[in-house]
């Protein structure tokens, strides 16, 4: 939860590469960002993506919103210490609304970082936080972030539990602890696809499978 209690809420937006998960990224930043009845439900956003994306995204940004909706800060190619300039000045500043950076340099800055309240958190990429130990996940995981979206065309890689990974860091806690989640479903479903696996198994596997589809 939030420090004022609010839970923690986002998705995962998987489709594979070339159908608009970006665009509906910006959409829902306009939407969040934009001003209704005198107030508006997120005054800073961040995107955190791989550092080869951050000056298309910024591109995709001006192409549909253009430079005054959204303004802007992407932080790439640049020094340490234009960074930390350009870092304390979104944290500042009224109109600057929407922070892209890349994740090596939220590994460098993420004490600066932490000062910043998101109102929502974008990963692009995002099948990078399959390991929930990861300094990386934790930095994330940190950051005053209530909304969390994650964008990756490879939900499903190795295992199970790097997909249940990816699902609690966007909703802690959706499908249990990571001990309920390996006793409800992991284990059962490993089970029931094991060479020479009994009926029932597979029977229990089948059923499994689909509980956690609904659920997800």
């Amino acid at each position: 939860t939030t420090a004022d209690g609010d839970p923690t809420s986002g998705c995962i937006l998987a489709d594979v590469m070339g159908l608009g998960k970006t665009f509906q990224s910006i959409a829902l930043l306009r939407a969040l960002t934009r001003y209704s009845g005198g107030s508006t439900l997120v005054k800073k956003a961040l995107v955190v993506t791989p550092n080869a994306l951050v000056a298309p995204w910024a591109k995709e940004v001006t192409k549909w919103l253009g430079k005054e909706r959204m303004v802007t800060v992407a932080i790439s190619e640049v020094s340490k210490t234009q960074t930390i300039e350009m870092l304390k000045r979104f944290a500042d500043s009224v109109e600057q609304k929407l922070l892209i950076i890349s994740y090596e340099q939220v590994r460098i800055h993420i004490e600066l970082l932490r000062s910043t309240n998101f109102g929502i958190l974008i990963c692009d990429e995002g099948h990078r936080l399959k390991n929930p130990n990861s300094k990386l996940s934790q930095d994330l995981l940190s950051l005053n972030a209530p909304r969390r979206v994650i964008l990756t065309g490879t939900p499903f890689q190795n295992n199970l539990g790097e997909y249940y990974a990816l699902v609690d860091f966007v909703n802690p806690n959706a499908l249990g602890s990571p001990e309920e989640f390996k006793r409800e479903f992991e284990r059962p479903i490993a089970a029931s696809r094991v060479p020479g696996a009994s009926s029932a198994a597979v029977e229990q596997g089948v059923e499994k499978v689909s509980q956690l589809i609904e659920m997800t």
